[in-house]
């Protein structure tokens, strides 16, 4: 229940201002001191779980040279079984347990760090990865927490990437300089121009959105689609712009762009009509307006037009600004009148 519906509801039954009180505190809309304290709980446990471990990890590099290799895999392996001990004593469905759990999934993923740094097999980064992925799956599907769910789709994320980097399609001399001078962010933009990463990314992130909608919903979490949704938008729509302005037309181009348009009108329907979700309907229709704005700045003729191309562009901005603000408008009506 929304405040404006609790306002039309104590005007049609003339309620008076104690049971208005009553009505808006059995409705939670205003926050009671037991729900304060308990954020504060929750804020407190969270904040105290990521500096235990950021201190774990700033302990093993300072003193890296010093330590033992087996004092550094002892300390992790300790980590590990201490926090799912921990995490079985206090239940997986329960806040402090699923602290404890999504820590040692996090100390399994620095062991293998260290493992890689110890012992220098000469695999690629992709590898580790991908082995954290493996390890941490069944703790995903058991526990069938918020926060390991966005962990898995990071990992799965991160680990096709580096695989099609270093595998499928291997870096040139070029593009080692460039990742060297720009980072390696600006590389994998431009390489997905002309590929298939940024498809096979929709697809693994649209299967997480997927298996949102026929699963338990409450149990992923809306972070996990989000995470999904930005990991799936990003790719695609850097690769339609770069598409835009360097001509690369290969196999893939075409299909990039009936990828990306497709999946911008699906995404604006589904988050619309079915999941309410204005922050990526907001990403959506963000991704849309670089596209456009980017195929205006291609097709203008800033020569012929003088001064005048730049009032365009801009009034082009304003008019897909206002735009994509009234959708976002009748979206939030309409997510505010199902509630």
């Amino acid at each position: 229940m929304t405040s404006s519906r609790a306002k039309l509801i104590a005007r049609t039954l003339k309620l008076d201002e104690k049971s208005y009180n009553k009505l808006i505190e059995k409705s939670e809309l205003r926050p009671s001191i037991k729900f304060w304290l308990n954020g504060l709980d929750r804020v407190l446990l969270i904040v105290t779980s990521a500096f235990l471990l950021s201190g774990i990890l700033c302990f093993l590099s300072y003193n890296w040279m010093s330590l033992h290799k087996f004092v550094k895999f002892a300390l992790l392996e300790t980590g590990v079984i201490i926090t799912i001990a921990m995490a079985w004593y206090k239940g997986i469905d329960q806040l402090p347990g699923k602290v404890f759990l999504f820590s040692g999934a996090m100390f399994v993923g620095f062991s293998l760090a260290v493992f890689g740094q110890i012992y220098q097999t000469g695999a690629d980064p992709y590898g580790l990865f991908l082995s954290w992925l493996i390890f941490v799956t069944a703790w995903t599907v058991i526990a069938k927490q918020s926060a390991l769910y966005v962990l898995f789709i990071v990992l799965s994320n991160l680990s096709l990437v580096f695989y099609w980097n270093q595998i499928i399609s291997p870096p040139s001399i070029t593009d080692v300089w460039m990742s060297s001078l720009f980072g390696p962010l600006v590389r994998l933009f431009i390489d997905s121009g002309r590929s298939y990463l940024p498809l096979l990314l929709l697809v693994i992130n649209l299967s997480f959105m997927v298996i949102y909608e026929f699963t338990n919903k409450k149990s992923i979490g809306t972070l996990a689609v989000r995470v999904s949704g930005i990991a799936a938008i990003i790719p695609l729509t850097s690769s339609a712009v770069i598409l835009l302005f360097t001509d690369q037309w290969q196999s893939t181009g075409n299909l990039l762009l009936v990828s990306f348009f497709a999946s911008t009108i699906l995404g604006l329907w589904y988050f619309r009509f079915r999941c309410h979700d204005l922050f990526l309907t907001a990403c959506i229709l963000l991704a849309l307006i670089v596209f456009i704005t980017s195929f205006l700045l291609k097709s203008t003729d800033f020569g012929k037009m003088g001064i005048f191309s730049f009032f365009f562009i801009g009034l082009a901005v304003l008019v897909q600004t206002g735009s994509a603000a009234y959708w976002l408008r009748i979206t939030n009506s309409d997510r505010n009148s199902i509630q």
